[in-house]
């Protein structure tokens, strides 16, 4: 459960917004609202909006609300997570180990951390490989457009794949450490004594 909330309180900030933001749209073409468009003639005026542009304002309003009030959130419970100090140097292992009585969980801990700093590096390798291959097939695809070619099309399709890549390698990023920091202050909170243990190191796991 360590590392779960706080990750997907972030992510579930980001994708409402993308969510909704499509839904909105295609509630809008459904009813057959369509942009205002402005006649580029002098003396001619554009069309008037559309009496829908107030709900697609208000849904834009909602959809950009519910994911600032998530990703605050998701700070919120990371703040809480982060009050459980672990120090450093001998102050991180006198307060790990409660005074030295359990050396094993600092190893334990520092190892993790290690591995999974080593795992993500291994792995985005090859995922900046992968990355920078379809990146360029996607852009020679989209750019040959029958007998001619639009590199503008082909440059923003395979700029809006990198970025997807990098963002979704950034979210994997911030998840794992995530739930390295929260493993540790996890153990902590259940070395007290009595019930305290398991309320303290369920609402940090639950939290994180």
């Amino acid at each position: 459960m360590t590392g779960f909330s706080t990750r997907s309180m972030l992510m579930a900030g980001a994708m409402t917004i993308a969510v909704l933001m499509l839904a909105s749209d295609c509630s809008a073409l459904e009813a057959g609202t369509k942009p205002a468009v402005v006649v580029a003639s002098v003396g001619t005026p554009g069309p008037k909006p559309a009496a829908g542009d107030d709900t697609t304002l208000m849904a834009d309003i909602f959809i950009f609300t519910c994911g600032f009030i998530g990703i605050l959130f998701a700070i919120f419970l990371f703040m809480c997570v982060s009050a459980i100090s672990l120090g450093s140097g001998r102050d991180e292992e006198r307060s790990l180990t409660g005074g030295g009585s359990d050396e094993e969980l600092v190893t334990i801990y520092e190892t993790i951390r290690e591995g999974a700093k080593a795992f993500l590096w291994a792995e985005y390798q090859i995922c900046f490989i992968f990355v920078v291959a379809f990146g360029f097939i996607i852009f020679i695809l989209v750019s040959h457009s029958g007998a001619s070619w639009d590199f503008s099309a082909g440059g923003l399709t395979a700029l809006s794949f990198v970025v997807g890549a990098v963002t979704s390698i950034i979210a994997g990023y911030i998840g794992m450490m995530v739930a390295v920091f929260s493993n540790a202050r996890t153990a902590v909170s259940a070395k007290k004594d009595g019930e305290a243990g398991w309320v303290e190191s369920f609402n940090t796991a639950f939290r994180a």
